[in-house]
């Protein structure tokens, strides 16, 4: 009986940028900031206007990783000061016909 044999394939040389986005948790329009501030190397083999394509140690080497505080990434919107409009206040009232 054949043995089987696992093939490698070879680790991805470039990642695009929807790529990265997934595996840094960094939104896609973060990225995009990054590489126009300078903060990371970006590569557009097709010229201005064309994918960007980015080393897969691109975070690292420029350090913006983003840093694991273990809280959510976006907790939500804030409760504001004052009376909450009446479109926003549960109905506590119970709807009964009228006799």
């Amino acid at each position: 009986m054949a043995s089987k044999t696992q093939i490698d394939l070879p680790q991805k040389q470039y990642l695009d940028i929807d790529e990265l986005s997934t595996l840094s948790g960094l939104s896609v329009s973060t990225l995009r900031r990054y590489v126009r501030q300078g903060k990371i190397i970006a590569l557009q083999p097709g010229g201005p206007g064309s994918r960007l394509l980015f080393r897969p140690d691109a975070l690292e080497r420029a350090g913006t990783l983003p840093e694991d505080t273990g809280e959510p990434v976006s907790p939500g919107p804030r409760q504001l000061p004052g009376r909450r409009p009446g479109w926003m206040t549960p109905r506590t009232e119970s709807l009964t016909s009228k006799q």
